[in-house]
Formats: C-alpha cells, sequence, structure tokens
C-alpha cells in the first residue's frame, strides 16, 4: 500500500542545526513523567528575527532528513522571500524519533497517534518560538505546512490550535479516513488512460487465470522473478498481486513530481513500456522488472509470510529496521485511518479476486494482534474529531490536491473551504520546488497560495 509525501534522509546539510526537543511519551497522563527526544532539523539561512515569521514543516509517515528544510521542499524559496526560520519536526515512531525502544503495540506503538503527534508539534512550536522570537512570543507568527498525512497533520493543527499558528498549507491531504478506499485503483485508471488501463486489466485477468495451475505459476514465477515460488493460497496472490500493482500506483502517485524520485518514470513511459510487449502479459512484466530494476529490488515479494515478517519486525528504525516505518503506518492504518487500497470491482486497471480489503484488513490482525472490527470504529472515529472532509473550520487553511494523484479522493469538499484541484498533477506537486516545465495549474496555484501566505503574515 503506498502512502504519502517523502521526506529524505540525509546529514545534516551546511546552514541546518539538528537538535533535539524533550517530548512526553503521552501527553494524555497527567500522572506520566516518561520523556523521550524528538528529533527536529532548523534552518536559518534566511531568518530575520524581526518579521517574527517561522514555517513549520510536520513530519509524516517516514524518516525526515535536513534537505527537508533546504532544497528538497519550496518553503526555502518561500523563507528566502519572508525573511523566515524554517522548522521540520519529525513524527513520533518515524526515522529517529522514537518515544519508546520498541515497536512493540503494548509497549510502543499504543502511543502513535494523531493526537499524540499534534501535541508533539505544537510543543516544538513553542519551543523555537522560545528559542528564536522570546521578544516576540506574543507576534510570532508560524505557519504549518505539511503534505499528504502530514497535510492531514497541518490543517488538524491549525484547527486545533489557531493562536499557535497563523495558517497551514495542506498539501494532498486525504482529510477523510476511510476502509474502503476503491476510489484510489479508480483514479488510477482515469490517470493512466483507457487504452494502458485497458492493457493492465486484460494482463492481470490472465495473471490471475494462470495463477490456477502450477505450470502457469511457474511462468509468473519466471516473468516476475518473485522471491519465493507461487503457490494457490489466497493470501500469497493477495501479496503477489500487491507487490506487482504497486509500481503502477507508484508512478500515478508522483507522476512529474519535482521530487528526484521517480527518475525518468512517469505515465508516459510507463504506459509506453506496458502496452509495447508482444502481449499485455509480457509488456506489464516488462515494466514490473524495470521498475524493480530502478529502484534496485532483486525480485518481487510473492509470499504473505515474508510480507508479514518485515512487519512483524518491532526494532525501531535508529536500531537498524529499515522497514521500521513501514511497521508504523500499517498500524495507523489499523489504528485510525483505513485507506486500504483494493482492486475489488470494475473501472480499475487490475482484474484480480485476491487483492481485496480483506487482505488489508487481515493485517491489522496478522501483524499486531488486533481485532479487525475495532477499525471501521476507529476511521469513523476520526472523521467525527476532525470532520473528515467537511470540517468544521477551514479559516486560513490552504487545501490544495491534483487530480492524477489517486488521494485527491479524499480531499476536502467543505465550499467554505480555500481549495485547489490542480489539473495535470500529482501527489504533494506544490510542496517541492518550482520548475519553468509545471503545468500552469500548478503555477497558478502556488501564485494563489503566496497571496493567502501573504495576508496571513500581515
Amino acid at each position: 500500500m503506498l502512502t504519502g509525501t517523502h521526506f529524505p534522509k540525509s546529514a545534516v546539510n551546511k546552514g541546518v542545526s539538528e537538535i533535539t526537543v524533550t517530548q512526553k511519551v503521552d501527553h494524555f497522563d497527567a500522572l506520566s513523567t516518561d520523556t523521550w527526544s524528538q528529533r527536529v532539523f532548523i534552518n536559518d539561512t534566511y531568518f530575520n528575527a524581526a518579521t517574527g515569521i517561522i514555517f513549520f514543516l510536520l513530519g509524516g509517515e517516514g524518516p525526515m532528513g535536513s534537505s527537508s528544510v533546504t532544497d528538497h521542499f519550496i518553503l526555502a524559496k518561500y523563507a528566502q522571500q519572508f525573511g523566515a526560520l524554517i522548522v521540520g519536526a519529525e513524527h513520533r515512531y518515524y526515522g529517529g524519533s522514537n518515544p519508546t525502544p520498541t515497536l512493540n503495540v503494548e509497549q510502543g506503538l499504543r502511543y502513535l497517534s494523531t493526537e499524540q503527534a499534534l501535541e508533539d508539534f505544537a510543543t516544538v512550536r513553542n519551543f523555537v518560538v522560545d528559542k528564536y522570537l522570546s521578544h516576540a512570543r506574543d507576534t510570532a507568527k508560524v505557519v504549518a505546512f505539511g503534505g499528504s498525512y502530514s497535510g492531514n497533520l497541518a490543517s488538524w493543527i491549525r484547527a486545533k490550535y489557531p493562536h499557535l499558528f497563523v495558517g497551514a498549507l495542506a498539501s494532498s491531504s486525504p482529510v477523510l479516513a476511510k476502509v474502503d478506499f476503491h476510489e484510489y485503483m479508480q483514479v488510477v485508471f482515469r490517470s493512466v488512460g483507457t487504452s494502458c488501463g485497458n492493457t493492465m486489466r486484460a494482463a492481470t485477468n490472465e495473471y490471475e487465470r494462470m495463477a490456477q495451475t502450477e505450470e502457469g505459476r511457474k511462468r509468473l514465477d519466471s516473468l516476475f522473478k518473485t522471491c519465493k515460488p507461487l503457490t494457490l493460497d489466497a493470501n500469497n496472490l493477495g501479496t503477489f498481486f500487491s507487490s506487482i500493482a504497486d509500481p503502477v500506483c507508484g508512478v500515478v502517485q508522483y507522476n512529474n513530481d519535482n521530487n528526484k524520485y521517480s527518475g525518468s518514470w512517469n505515465i508516459t513511459k510507463m504506459c509506453q513500456t506496458v502496452t509495447g510487449g508482444p502481449t499485455p502479459v509480457d509488456g506489464y512484466a516488462n515494466f514490473v522488472n524495470q521498475y524493480a530494476e530502478f529502484l534496485g529490488e532483486d525480485c518481487i515479494t510473492s509470499t504473505y509470510e515474508d510480507y508479514l515478517n518485515e512487519l512483524k519486525n518491532e526494532k525501531t528504525f535508529d536500531q537498524g529496521n529499515l522497514a521500521a516505518a513501514g511497521r508504523s503506518w500499517v498500524y495507523q492504518t489499523c489504528s485510525e485511518f483505513g485507506y486500504y487500497q483494493h482492486a475489488e470491482g470494475g473501472d480499475q486497471p487490475f482484474s484480480t479476486k485476491y487483492l481485496t480489503a480483506n487482505w488489508f484488513l487481515q493485517q491489522c490482525k496478522d501483524i499486531y494482534g488486533l481485532d479487525v472490527a475495532t477499525v471501521a470504529p476507529a476511521v469513523k472515529a476520526i472523521n467525527q474529531r476532525y470532520g473528515g472532509d467537511m470540517p468544521a473550520f477551514t479559516d486560513k487553511i490552504f487545501f490544495s490536491n491534483g487530480d492524477v494523484d489517486p488521494w485527491h479522493a479524499l480531499r476536502v469538499r467543505s465550499s467554505a473551504a480555500q481549495t485547489s484541484l490542480m489539473h495535470g498533477t500529482a501527489h504533494c506537486a506544490d510542496l517541492y520546488p518550482a520548475r519553468d516545465s509545471d503545468v500552469s495549474d500548478l503555477k497558478s496555484t502556488r501564485e494563489v497560495f503566496l497571496s493567502k501566505l501573504k495576508q496571513w503574515l500581515m
């Protein structure tokens, strides 16, 4: 399952300092005295204390590096224009910011929630204001920035603490939590186009037919360089189809984004490869294998057990667990968001009965020991808390989305909100640095946001 914004890992860049801020492990237990250290990156290259302006990038579902507050996002350009301090705070249980030394549910992940994260960020905000603007605490102008899940957080922290944040940019934020996120694959189909989408459907339909026989499964093993031989087990086949669907979703979700992660891959190149084979079966496999080579992957995960074992690792990222962010994020889908991007139903590019919502839900039990029946009530609860796609508070929050991005299906729908739906752009496009080649909607959205930003900072 694909998530959102990439927060790059890197050594500390020149002009950037890395500090830690002491946080409570549980902000909602008044008697608890347990604390931990949250990683925070600060770039004061353009900072003019007289402006009293701070641009605060909220961490999301991945480790954060110093380039997050330099050249990876467009904040550096805005900071130069406004004389702002740039602050980036890593999210709890992602990267090196771990309230506990384990990702065990009872001893660790029970403290991973949106509410705890918002309290962390509010604490960082106050710490930084005290450190850099002690002479003007009451007039500090702090703007929250976030993309994807952290875009949710940016909008919600502005709504929860409007006296602490004068505004927020929520880029590609899927504010409506949803268990059955079938719309994701529907947008993928529309974004790749009918010809490419139908070729993918024809291929996956044939892959499913091939999977029913031993001879067919051996051919699939050869076509896709599976890590282990395929079996007829439904969970294994769900894993296999997820493994070959994710590359398509990744290319669509980040199509032509200026984020340096997609390389030369975009929808056009992908579809040329998919439709350029002698048959749909060969064309689709050619794309998956070429994309795996681009990512440096030697084989395609093909067993549910291997997939689970990777996410069952309870070590943290700074203990060497490279799958730690995946474990934390899948836990949040079980405990808060759902977001299950299944391939059931029509109008989507993958024709298979194996990549189902239940395949995703089962992971909540198999990885974390959670009762699957608790997922839907948890999703309902977070929508009630923050308003889902119809939030009550939208003042000085700018919601931007791209119509190529599958996550835009869960965007804000309130007529009272300040929104922009950009034609021809993908996930968090406006959060990345500008290029001359950017489409017109992206350019105009940045202009509109800048005008809003100027108003917020007056």
